[in-house]
């Protein structure tokens, strides 16, 4: 069986005969107001309140803020304006939100994105922000205009230091600053599958990404005539910038096997049959043996099994 007490039964005792002789024209108050300007009027405070109810009685907290208004103020501010009203026994309050919107750091960065495209940067940027930004608190009733006021640039390092201005709807606007680091993307060719090591790269591979410049520090390849054609010196995956160290023009000469010597000159041309002792590219210098002097010599990759033989070297035809 439940229990009360005889303080808990008096309380409840003394504000039900407080609701019982209300007067029935009194006002009453509403305990929880949402306001979106700079003042409280009287009719949000106050139900009913007559003719008096758009006047202002209190100033709103801050945007994204809120207050409490206790049960003496209320009866102050109700004598003042003439309101009939009694405070419950145990006391009213009244707790007061300003409604408001938030303003991050994706807003505040296309707007640094913005100014450094005026800047000269072009449109292509993306904004690193490195310092930490707590949202912006602004009134409903406000357009919460964001003003980049002046922004420094490292043209080296290519990170900035911005003086950002938020107007809140508060009698001042907000300032703060912003670092960070600028990134202007570039569109670079990539390969649209897995390419295994050793296989070439076709028209057919090839994809476009954008990415950051900063990413692209070193050997990547960023135009598609370095791609097709390659062959990849280890596994490469897809969507990902290609470093040039990871590509060779394919083997078209293989260690062991036969390749034709070549040696010309103005009107005369000698043949021989050569092995290679290495592997060669288009272009590539490799060492092959003649099979009958068994001379090995050096020569250049010219097609696929066949190398060119030149200067002295000639004599190890014979």
């Amino acid at each position: 069986m439940k229990t009360f007490t005889f303080s808990a039964l008096f309380s409840f005792l003394l504000i039900g005969a407080s609701l019982i002789f209300q007067p029935a024209n009194a006002a009453w108050v509403n305990p929880i107001v949402h306001v979106e300007g700079d003042v409280v009027t009287l009719g949000q405070v106050f139900d009913p309140a007559g003719e008096a109810a758009d006047r202002p009685v209190l100033r709103s907290p801050e945007p994204g803020e809120r207050m409490t208004i206790d049960s003496s103020t209320l009866a102050r501010i109700a004598a003042a304006h003439g309101i009939d009203f009694t405070p419950l026994i145990g006391g009213d309050t009244v707790t007061i939100e300003r409604l408001s919107h938030s303003v991050g750091s994706e807003e505040i960065s296309h707007f640094i994105a913005a100014r450094l495209s005026d800047e000269g940067f072009g449109s292509q940027v993306e904004i690193a922000i490195s310092s930490h930004i707590k949202p912006v608190q602004v009134s409903m009733g406000s357009r919460g205009l964001i003003e980049i006021e002046e922004i420094s640039i490292d043209d080296h390092t290519k990170r900035f230091v911005a003086q950002v201005v938020v107007e809140t709807g508060r009698a001042a606007p907000q300032r703060f600053r912003v670092a960070g680091q600028i990134n202007v993307m570039v569109e670079v060719p990539v390969v649209s599958r897995r390419i295994g090591r050793g296989d070439i790269i076709r028209q057919n591979d090839i994809a476009w990404r954008e990415v950051s410049d900063n990413k692209l520090r070193g050997n990547y390849v960023t135009s598609v005539d370095d791609l097709v054609g390659m062959a990849v010196k280890r596994n490469i995956s897809p969507n990902v910038p290609i470093a040039g160290t990871d590509l060779a023009h394919p083997i078209i000469v293989d260690k062991g096997k036969a390749v034709q010597m070549v040696y010309m000159i103005p009107g005369l041309t000698l043949i021989a049959v050569g092995k290679a002792i290495e592997d060669g590219s288009m272009g590539d210098v490799i060492r092959i043996m003649n099979t009958q002097s068994k001379t090995v010599v050096q020569a250049t990759v010219m097609a696929p099994n066949t190398v060119r033989v030149d200067g002295a070297d000639q004599l190890a035809l014979n």
